[in-house]
């Protein structure tokens, strides 16, 4: 991976990655092969638990199953929504139905994937999701740096605007003193 705005190959060791599966195997294996690929990946066999650890820790990308117990992998990505909605969430799944794929889409997951799937799907998908999580990043720095340097710059003419309204009221009452004088000799 590079980084488009530098040229640096990204270290994919920085980019953390939480993956979400109840099959302990699928879990562990999915984990290992992505790790192979150098990328740091954190494991949760449930998406309450996925939940817990996203409360205490960020990441750039998740991986989760749809089908699992007490919560599908739609709901839990409905609630990463709402924690960080430029989280890029890739769901999986072996029963792919075409409401499973909508839902994923209407709920703006940015990948989704059948399993079995190609190891190389797979992490084509991750390399994209990486790219956009730093573009998002930096859109959101860009944003933030745009909004300080407007309200910094606002402040400022408020600030002069009050200078020149002061010598204004200055001024005029010193036409008005020097009127009076004239009226007075």
């Amino acid at each position: 991976l590079k980084d488009a705005k530098n040229n640096n190959i990204i270290d994919k060791k920085k980019i953390s990655i939480l993956l979400v599966d109840d099959d302990s195997s699928a879990r562990e294996s999915t984990k290992k092969c992505i790790e192979y690929h150098s990328y740091s990946v954190t494991s949760a066999e449930s998406v309450l638990q996925a939940l817990d650890i996203l409360n205490n820790k960020s990441f750039d990308i998740v991986i989760s199953d749809i089908n699992m117990p007490c919560m599908s992998g739609i709901d839990f990505l409905k609630k990463i929504n709402k924690i960080d909605h430029d989280l890029p969430v890739i769901l999986y799944s072996g029963d792919v139905g075409v409401d499973s794929a909508i839902q994923a889409v209407v709920n703006h997951a940015f990948d989704f994937i059948q399993k079995p799937f190609d190891l190389h799907c797979l992490l084509r998908s991750i390399e994209r999701a990486v790219e956009h999580r730093r573009l998002k990043l930096i859109e959101k720095q860009y944003k933030k740096t745009l909004e300080d340097t407007v309200e910094k710059r606002t402040f400022e003419l408020s600030e002069a605007l009050n200078k020149v309204n002061n010598s204004n009221k200055d001024l005029i009452q010193r036409l008005l003193m020097a009127a009076e004088y004239r009226d007075d000799d």
